[in-house]
């Protein structure tokens, strides 16, 4: 909603006098000019307009008794442009230093830089007898008030004339300005929107100048048959005043206020401001694309801050747009694909506050990712709350891994910086992965924790906003790292129950579209167990918490024992090294001096969960990154004799934030896995080697644990 700024210069008795008309000895006048700044390049004056007492005077340079202009003051490091007052006379405000570099003296008014190619309209009142001085600069280019204001100034018996300008017999109280707020605690919160009738509405009006005759202040009445209400009125003594407004006589929606200066029963300024009355809250539920009905689904949860106590009529446009990926500005491209209306004239009864609104917009029907923006309006027009309305979604196909085909099993490294600053190399790596779903047999995305940053709610919405592109496509599991558990805190953990992330990936949806099979917590994703068939194998993935309890373990090998025909992969954040050991980074943290926790580090993981486990597969963590996109790694036996392959996916310190740097794991019908390091924002395959002679590409042999370090 916009807030209508009207100023209005009326017709007062006796008329307008033309720019070289005379205005008698003590009398006031008002000059108003529209000025053109072409170009300011190699200016440095800009006179704006003024008043002389010779009306042979044509140019304000040469001779003025008030003038306005912009001036390049060179007394800085830089030149900068400043609003001034110059008088060749000397009414100049005593309260302002007096400057002499120009011909005559002159006082800042403020410091205002002139736009080329804006029009401006410029307005200078001034009145001997009250001593009165007071201008205005609006920008009709940008339709905005600049820069206004009001000084006391010395008298002048003299004739008066305008130069530059357009005069009217009247001093105007111009700079006067006022606004709508809310009174707290002696503070004034200026707002155009009130949430509620309840609310502590005000108006406040600042006159720098005093001026005779009387402000009013009205209510416009809605249709042209109705009367103004007269809401307040008060002298224009210099000074701020402050009037209660009662909102419970307003309707809502829009209303319109109008502020009048009336002398002698004549009204020689009105300004208009539009207020709005009431505020829906429209928070998006996430999207469920229904493949089989071709729709896309979700619903409204809509509030208000108090009942609404009249019928409320909305309507929901959608707008679909097909996110293409750009690999040479590297950058989604957002083609539009449909405009259409999602819910209408839908009758809402917030009596209660709050309401439910269903809305589902067709599926696409070929295989892209799609960016879906749903808004809303309301009647009575009252401001709206957007949350969560922009979504994605993907209609590309999953893999269908048959019995004996090579499928793959992404891992995503620590995303911190990509959920913190560069959400678009976030959201390419899940693009790809959707996109390439099918034709690879990718089967699932494994993320190894430090999903955001500073555990914020902005972080969390971009890294949801970027994995749910992968929901009905391909299933992920998250784990948490230390920077997902701090409460804003970077990476400094010192408790648990902290993180934020069951706000954002629920429960439900991890069951519909991960195959969450079970959380050591009911309805929290701290520690939780996922169960997997792909193609002749099943695997059971445990996702623990950074340095897990006690418990956790525990309950973890509770859960190892209950699918001994499943191989077991622990996701967890830290237990791998850079240099292919065991970490024991978590006893770093507060959190290990935590007497409420306990803390287990890759040490005792090993020991009481991995090692004596016949299903033990695989560890993937992150936390630790080596010195170039290699996959360090360690390959040790279980109790049982098999090998472990314990990998770590982590390259946070490349360039933005990471590169999208992200681990392919292939297995073959052979028996053997290779992993590869990819990134699809960089569209390159690594091919790297670091100094402890880790490679981008490794192949084990999956019976022996074997491994080949490979380079082109």
């Amino acid at each position: 909603m916009v807030a209508l700024l009207v100023l209005c210069l009326l017709a007062v008795p006796g008329g307008a006098v033309g720019a070289r008309d005379t205005v008698a000895a003590a009398q006031p006048i008002t000059v108003t000019a529209t000025v053109h700044v072409e170009d300011i390049s190699g200016r440095e004056e800009i006179w704006l307009t003024g008043i002389s007492a010779d009306p042979d005077v044509a140019d304000l340079a040469e001779d003025h008794v008030l003038a306005l202009l912009w001036r390049l003051d060179f007394s800085g490091w830089f030149p900068t442009w400043q609003l001034e007052l110059s008088s060749a006379v000397g009414l100049l405000p005593s309260e302002l230093p007096v400057r002499e570099a120009g011909a005559f003296p002159s006082v800042v008014l403020a410091r205002v830089q002139p736009v080329a190619g804006h029009t401006y309209e410029v307005t200078l009142s001034y009145s001997p007898a009250l001593g009165a001085f007071s201008y205005r600069i609006f920008d009709l280019t940008n339709d905005r008030l600049l820069q206004s204001g009001g000084y006391s100034v010395p008298g002048y018996d003299e004739p008066l004339y305008a130069v530059a300008g357009e005069a009217t017999p009247q001093y105007l109280p111009v700079a006067t300005t006022w606004q709508m707020g809310m009174e707290a605690d002696r503070a004034f919160l200026a707002l155009q929107h009130f949430d509620t009738r309840e609310d502590a509405a005000a108006v406040r009006v600042q006159v720098p100048v005093a001026a005779p005759g009387e402000y009013r202040l009205y209510r416009v009445a809605d249709g042209a048959d109705g009367d103004d209400v007269l809401v307040a009125s008060f002298a224009p003594e210099a000074g701020e005043h402050r009037f209660p407004i009662d909102l419970s006589e307003f309707p809502y929606g829009s209303s319109t206020l109008r502020l009048d200066y009336v002398l002698d029963g004549e009204t020689l300024l009105s300004e208009l401001r539009k207020i709005v009355v009431g505020r829906v809250n429209f928070s998006l539920q996430p999207l469920a694309p229904d493949r089989e009905a071709r729709v896309v689904e979700s619903q409204f949860t809509i509030q208000t801050e108090a009942p609404v106590d009249v019928e409320v009529l909305v309507d929901v446009h959608a707008t679909l747009f097909e996110l293409v990926w750009d690999s040479e500005t590297r950058n989604f491209v957002e083609v539009p694909y449909m405009q259409g209306v999602a819910a209408e004239d839908v009758v809402l009864d917030l009596s209660s506050g709050s309401a439910t609104l269903p809305v589902s917009v067709p599926m696409p029907d070929h295989h892209a990712n799609w960016k879906l923006v749903l808004t809303a309006e309301v009647e009575p027009d009252m401001a709206v709350t957007l949350a969560g309305h922009e979504r994605l979604f993907s209609t590309h196909l999953p893999a269908e891994v048959q019995p004996g085909e090579a499928y793959s099993i992404v891992v995503f490294p620590d995303t911190q910086n990509m959920s913190q600053s560069y959400p678009t190399v976030y959201t390419r790596m899940t693009d790809w992965v959707t996109s390439q779903a099918a034709e690879r047999n990718i089967a699932l995305v494994l993320h190894v924790g430090d999903i955001t940053n500073h555990d914020t709610p902005v972080q969390w919405t971009n890294a949801y906003r970027s994995m749910s592109l992968l929901h009905g496509v391909v299933p992920y599991v998250l784990t948490l790292g230390n920077h997902d558990m701090t409460a804003g805190r970077g990476g400094a953990v010192w408790a648990r129950g902290l993180s934020l992330i069951n706000n954002y990936f629920k429960v439900e949806e991890a069951e519909r579209y991960s195959n969450l099979a079970g959380t050591m917590v009911p309805g929290r994703l701290e520690n939780h167990y996922h169960l997997f068939t792909i193609g002749d194998d099943k695997y059971l993935v445990i996702a623990l918490e950074f340095g897990p309890p006690d418990e956790a373990l525990e309950w973890a090998n509770e859960i190892a024992a209950q699918y001994p025909d499943h191989r077991l992969i622990l996701l967890t954040h830290s237990y791998t090294s850079n240099a292919g050991g065991l970490s024991r980074s978590p006893e770093g943290y507060e959190i290990a001096a935590n007497p409420e926790t306990t803390v287990n580090t890759a040490y005792e993981m090993w020991e009481k969960l991995v090692y004596p486990n016949a299903n033990s597969f695989m560890v993937v963590s992150g936390h630790t990154w080596p010195e170039a996109p290699v996959v360090p790694f360690r390959v040790p036996r279980a109790a049982a004799g098999h090998p472990v392959f314990e990998l770590l996916f982590d390259w946070q310190a490349e360039p933005n934030g990471g590169n999208g740097w992200l681990g392919i794991l292939t297995f073959h019908p052979d028996d053997t896995l290779e992993v590869v390091v990819y990134s699809p924002y960089l569209d390159e395959v690594g091919n790297y080697r670091d100094s402890r002679g880790f490679t981008s590409r490794t192949v084990f042999d999956l019976n022996t644990g074997a491994a080949q370090r490979l380079v082109n």
